[in-house]
């Protein structure tokens, strides 16, 4: 749970001041090759992109606007700046329709979660979104009506220039601003870096800049590269070409680190021998308890007020599975250890003497006023227990996590709940989870935290592909020996690899294409974790 008051002012104002080498590399971009007279820096900070572009282009008048008294009083400092000390929500209502334009944008802006917005702020974001055909919601983050508005304020063939999350590369919120970029953009550089380039934060971020579109029905110039760190934005950058790209707008961006043949590849050949999770399941996020503190309880609480009539096996955890099946043996390993492995379920259920005054006990600590719990008729019955086939780890770090369930079991939100259709082979299904052709599938589909966390979200889950896989083989012998080779903790990589072998002649893949997928899927994990 998020608590404003617990947040450091950073997080608040989305504070986090732009490393010299990026400053420097950006605004050299900016001035160079054309001659630039007007610049807007939106969220000015200290003015370190103010001063780098100021000396660099002496003939330029940079806007800064800046929230922060304090760092307007820096900036005003700087010869041929203009500053305005104001929310950049302001300043955009106050010039948006009066012709104001610049030749370039440059700058970090701030990273604010909605929850962290004003009431006015929120009102400007998505009077700004919405004025560019956009759809507001409570999930988007302050940088996105930035862009959006910074880009609008731009002239015929002006220069964009931001330091965004790697967010927008994947994140569903984001999708329409990746679709307003094209539109707006004639060419689009991205860069990424392995390493984290701004100290003191997790969130991974990549430099997007490019030039607006001064014609109708040109086609977007992108180029993508990957640097291992900042030391290399000065001669990796230089001479890598632009490539026209012809795709879907609404398409993740994290497509576009695959190289150009690749990416064809994958829209044509490897969607057509695959098949969607969606077309062979029922799918829907794990139970959301309302207080798990109460609901979900390890053997001691159980036989305390005798709660065996109400228990139901639980995985709560990524850590309560280590293998491909989740078992008898799990629930008594977990519990040894003194997990919470049980779901208490008192839906429709006649209380006993222990239930009575557990709920009583719970009620006297106020622990059941939750809102959720609020919402429900009997604050006590959690809805949408149902026993899955297997589960799906939402967030994964190294490597994704598919688990049958053969004990009957639910699970919490930390799990997606997957129902199979009727006459699918279960064995067959799980075998292909554990191929190098879903697992690419994930790392493009989900979406990518600071620390490499991987997060597979609800609608993220009709994109994912699994193989299409004759019969030929025992898959119920190798999904048990993926289940030993799991708890034994064998290399992921090294089971991959053999899933792989076994399931290639079974598929529509040739042995080039089914390596260049792993080849392909282990770099961006690699590049994603490491």
């Amino acid at each position: 749970m998020n608590v404003k008051s617990k947040q450091t002012e950073e997080k608040l104002n989305g504070v986090f001041y732009t490393p010299f080498e990026i400053v420097d590399f950006l605004t050299s971009w900016i001035t160079d090759k054309q001659q630039i007279f007007n610049v807007l820096e939106p969220s000015a900070g200290d003015g370190r992109f103010v001063k780098q572009i100021v000396e660099l282009a002496n003939k330029a008048n940079v806007t800064a606007v800046e929230i922060d008294p304090l760092e307007c009083e820096k900036i005003k400092a700087i010869d041929n700046t203009k500053v305005i000390n104001d929310d950049f929500y302001n300043f955009y209502e106050e010039i948006k329709d009066i012709g104001i334009k610049y030749d370039a944008v440059i700058g970090n802006p701030p990273y604010i979660r909605y929850q962290f917005l004003s009431e006015e702020q929120r009102n400007y974001q998505s009077d700004i979104l919405k004025r560019n055909g956009m759809k507001p919601n409570k999930l988007i983050n302050s940088w996105v009506a930035f862009t959006v508005a910074s880009i609008e304020l731009l002239n015929l063939s002006g220069k964009f220039a931001f330091v965004l999350p790697t967010d927008l590369l994947q994140v569903s919120y984001a999708k329409e601003l990746r679709k307003f970029i094209f539109k707006e953009l004639k060419e689009v550089t991205i860069i990424r870096f392995d390493d984290i380039v701004f100290s003191g934060i997790q969130q991974d971020v990549v430099l997007v800049f490019g030039i607006k579109r001064d014609k109708e029905n040109q086609k977007t110039l992108i180029r993508n590269i990957g640097l291992k760190d900042m030391s290399q934005l000065s001669h990796k950058v230089d001479g890598t070409p632009f490539e026209c790209y012809d795709f879907d707008n609404s398409d993740k961006w994290r497509k576009f680190l695959l190289s150009k043949n690749f990416m064809e590849f994958y829209e044509n050949k490897f969607i057509n021998e695959t098949m969607s999770i969606k077309d062979i399941s029922t799918i829907e996020v794990g139970i959301t308890t309302g207080n798990n503190k109460v609901f979900v309880v390890d053997n001691e609480r159980i036989n305390k007020y005798s709660l065996d009539d109400y228990k139901v096996p639980l995985v709560g955890r990524s850590l309560d599975v280590s293998g491909l099946y989740y078992t008898e043996n799990d629930i008594l390993h977990n519990s040894l250890n003194c997990r919470k492995v049980w779901l208490l379920d008192f839906n429709n259920r006649k209380l006993n003497r222990g239930a009575k005054k557990y709920i009583k006990e719970v009620e006297s600590r106020d622990e059941h006023k939750g809102y959720k719990l609020g919402l429900r008729e009997k604050w006590y019955e959690v809805p949408s227990i149902w026993i899955p086939d297997a589960f799906l780890l939402r967030r994964m770090g190294n490597f994704p996590k598919i688990v049958k369930n053969e004990i009957k079991a639910t699970s919490t939100d930390t799990f997606h709940r997957i129902r199979f259709n009727e006459g699918i082979d279960v064995a067959k299904t799980l075998v292909s989870f554990y191929s190098s052709v879903a697992l690419l599938s994930f790392e493009l589909e989900g979406r990518v935290f600071g620390g490499g966390a991987l997060e597979i979200l609800p609608g993220d889950l009709k994109n994912i592909r699994l193989p299409k896989i004759n019969d030929g083989i025992d898959f119920i012998e190798i999904s048990k020996k993926i289940d030993e080779k799991l708890r034994a903790n064998h290399e992921f990589t090294e089971i991959v690899k053999w899933v792989d072998s076994l399931i290639q002649p079974l598929s529509g893949f040739n042995k080039s294409e089914i390596n260049e997928i792993y080849d392909v899927w282990n770099s961006l994990r690699r590049n994603r974790v490491e």
